[in-house]
């Protein structure tokens, strides 16, 4: 009895989870229409697009289920027709609110939005009605730490100052990091950068057809791109060095003459998440050796990235703690007995 309890519970959880993910995947779908309909079914030539299939990956959506949409969508004979509308209102105690939705039919879309409002004792309006009070900002998030690593100490009055300068329309400080709002437009045309060269590089470098993804981490401020393809060990080279030497010369390329500078990250077959499990039992590694033989060990240089793991998986030892010395590109990490 006890099994078969079990078993309508896991098939009760997997019917679940199977219709949240049709919901998503059927929004995905309509938007891979609108992105198709507007700027062609190549990916290359398309940032909308691109942005919507690495929206797809991210939700685990088939790669054939992409690809048969993208099909559909750029067939002449498509009946899917979609639009998007938006709609303002306000709702509890007149908080504002803007309503934006992709539909293939707005009297449809238009009442279920308007029963929405009346159940949440809200009200809908009119065009213009709430949307003066909203603009579209870009936000970047940077560590406080891994700007510490990377950049050295550095006051919250000097990084105002250093955005500012660039461009930035507003600073703000939290507990652990740096807030700075840009304008939007400034993260796509940095995306665009990014995808062309490496385009370039690839096609110079014969390395056939590659896949290229990008999103942009508002969490940590990052552009990361993500490629596919044969042969792809090549650029990942020895311990990642030529896959960083790329992640270099991308991030001067796409900022260059730019007034908000964007971290650029770069990874191909998981390597970085392989990378840091690496380097983190090695980060364990040297502190078991450290506690016991009571002397510092130094570790060989290496980029910010891979330093910063190391700090973080030692940051909690209740014996050791971890420093960088020396200069770019030879700055590496010393693990350390702490001192009571």
């Amino acid at each position: 009895m006890s099994g078969h309890s079990k078993f309508a519970n896991i098939k009760h959880k997997k019917e679940k989870n199977d219709a949240k993910k049709g919901k998503i995947f059927t929004v995905i779908g309509r938007e891979i229409v609108m992105a198709v309909k507007a700027g062609g079914p190549d990916p290359a030539n398309n940032s909308k697009l691109r942005d919507v299939i690495a929206k797809a990956k991210a939700n685990n959506m088939p790669n054939d289920t992409i690809d048969r949409g993208i099909k559909k969508a750029a067939g002449a004979d498509s009946a899917d027709s979609y639009e998007k509308a938006v709609y303002e209102g306000y709702g509890p105690n007149g908080v504002a609110i803007i309503v934006e939705t992709l539909t293939d039919n707005k009297n449809r879309t238009a009442g279920n939005v308007r029963n929405a409002f009346t159940k949440g004792n809200g009200s809908i309006g009119t065009q213009g009605c709430v949307s003066f009070m909203f603009d579209q900002k870009g936000q970047i998030i940077i560590d406080k730490e891994e700007l510490e690593d990377e950049c050295g100490e550095m006051d919250a009055d000097e990084l105002m100052m250093t955005a500012l300068d660039a461009g930035a329309e507003d600073f703000n400080e939290e507990e652990d990091s740096f807030e700075i709002i840009t304008d939007p437009a400034e993260i796509k045309e940095v995306e665009e950068r990014a995808i062309v060269f490496l385009r370039d590089v690839f096609a110079s470098m014969n390395l056939g057809e590659v896949e290229i993804t990008s999103k942009y981490n508002t969490n940590d401020g990052c552009l990361e791109v993500a490629f596919e393809g044969e042969d792809m060990g090549i650029l990942i080279g020895k311990r990642g060095q030529t896959l960083d030497s790329l992640q270099y010369l991308t991030s001067l390329v796409v900022n260059k003459g730019k007034a908000n500078y964007i971290r650029v990250k770069l990874d191909t077959e998981d390597y970085r998440r392989r990378r840091k499990e690496t380097l983190e039992n090695l980060a364990r590694g040297i502190a078991y050796k450290v506690k016991k033989t009571r002397k510092p060990v130094v570790l060989e240089p290496m980029n910010p990235y891979e330093r910063r793991i190391i700090h973080s998986a030692l940051q909690g030892n209740k014996f050791v703690e971890t420093v960088s010395e020396g200069e770019e590109p030879y700055r590496h990490v010393v693990v350390k007995l702490k001192r009571y």
